[in-house]
């Protein structure tokens, strides 16, 4: 028989502590594309760690700019896209940015910025989480994107407790 002893002074060693950042760009026709996304920053203002560690699948280039509404992920692709950030480690936390108003309940809405020259639109899901300790902060947006330029979409920015 094997016992396993779990010293209470080594618990916080269990626990866990990462950010993640997860874009899915589904387009419903074959065209380029650009899009320009909510990046996740820390509540001090600064852009997350997680920005800096990027990874792009699929026919698509990125980069963090500047515009009117605030710093953006551009996206400029063809076809699937997705991006992935992941870190572990202790992480201040961190949600989307360029919120256009929040409408209570963890519900808000996000500018985004969408322009082609095909007539089908873009399904974005984005997810940006920060795992600290059992507490999660989350900011989620799932939507089809077929109207050029700026615009107002639903989202959520919510703290999950167990």
């Amino acid at each position: 028989m094997v016992l396993f002893y779990k010293n209470p002074e080594n618990e916080k060693e269990s626990i866990s502590y990462y950010i993640k950042y997860n874009i899915e760009l589904s387009p419903t026709g074959n065209a380029n594309y650009e899009l320009y996304l909510p990046i996740l920053k820390k509540e001090n203002g600064n852009i997350s760690e997680v920005m800096e560690n990027l990874s792009v699948t699929g026919n698509g280039n990125i980069q963090i700019l500047n515009t009117t509404y605030g710093l953006v992920l551009k996206v400029k692709g063809y076809g699937k896209i997705s991006i992935n950030g992941y870190l572990n480690g202790e992480f201040s936390v961190s949600y989307f940015n360029l919120i256009s108003q929040e409408t209570g309940g963890g519900n808000v809405k996000y500018w985004i910025y969408y322009n082609s020259s095909f007539s089908g639109g873009v399904e974005v899901y984005a997810l940006g989480e920060v795992m600290i300790s059992s507490v999660a902060h989350i900011s989620y947006i799932q939507e089809v994107i077929s109207v050029s330029g700026w615009q107002e979409v639903d989202g959520i920015k919510c703290t999950k407790q167990p």
